[in-house]
């Protein structure tokens, strides 16, 4: 489903840089169930999995390299 991305944030929601962001807001149409969805960019690369529940009225993505640096840390 096209989309665009808005502006990238932190976790606490302050403004950052794509580099330093944690979340990227979307436009992206997601189904109640798309917790987890993959958000792709306009070459097909995942860039994020959308992470905002459908009753909000903000659509919400963590960027993929951030959840892989999370889950990596969790062996150490």
């Amino acid at each position: 489903v096209p989309g665009a991305f808005g502006t990238a944030t932190h976790f606490d929601g302050s403004p950052s840089d794509f580099d330093g962001a944690q979340l990227l807001p979307h436009t992206a149409a997601v189904e109640p169930s798309g917790m987890g969805a993959p958000v792709l960019d306009d070459t097909g690369l995942l860039v994020a999995l959308h992470a905002s529940e459908a009753k909000t009225n903000r659509s919400l993505a963590v960027r993929a390299d951030v959840l892989v640096a999370l889950i990596a840390g969790l062996g150490t």
